[in-house]
């Protein structure tokens, strides 16, 4: 019964932010509503979603193509398992071990770390905290001279990488970024 309730809940929760939503396959507005994430699409161009080949090297939960941009953006949700673990709230050691995991190992490269604005980090994705990291990805992962990794989370919910590939940053990159964010936080009386 409290399994049938919570579905319930989760299923009215996705119809909230349905519409933002639309395209994005059931599941996966099932995923994000149960870590209190939205995701709306990219504007500026056309996109599809695309299955990333099978990789066991980092696997995501979705991903979009923006063709016209040559953009892609992968998508992984990673839940806050135990909240009363001290580490889950370390967001900046999780995001930074992915960014070295991701990043290539080459002798000259290098990965370059920005903290969000707070305003920006509080107004736009309703997060407690967040990073973009800018490296040049590892082959294994992808075949794109560049990534920008944004990593935001939400204390007690779940940490949201978005990642952006690509071989020259389009103009729209910092739109794109602005893609998933968490839900706006309710008012405590």
């Amino acid at each position: 019964m409290e399994r049938l309730i919570f579905l319930v809940v989760l299923f009215c929760c996705c119809l909230r932010t349905g519409a933002a939503q639309e395209g994005l396959p059931l599941d996966q507005r099932l995923r994000l509503a149960q870590y209190e994430l939205e995701w709306w699409p990219p504007t500026a161009a056309a996109y599809r979603f695309v299955k990333p080949a099978v990789n066991s090297f980092q696997p995501v939960d979705f991903a979009v193509q923006i063709r016209k941009e040559d953009l892609q953006i992968r998508y992984l949700l990673v839940p806050v398992v135990d909240v009363d673990d001290e580490r889950s709230d370390i967001p900046q050691i999780q995001a930074a071990t992915l960014a070295m995991h991701l990043a290539d190992n080459e002798e000259d490269s290098y990965i370059s770390t920005h903290q969000l604005d707070p305003g920006l980090l509080d107004s736009v994705y309703h997060a407690d905290w967040g990073e973009t990291y800018f490296f040049h990805p590892k082959p294994g992962f992808s075949t794109a001279k560049n990534c920008q990794l944004l990593a935001i989370f939400r204390e007690g919910v779940a940490m949201a990488y978005i990642m952006l590939l690509f071989d020259e940053a389009p103009l729209t990159l910092p739109e794109h970024t602005r893609t998933l964010r968490f839900w706006k936080r309710k008012l405590k009386n």
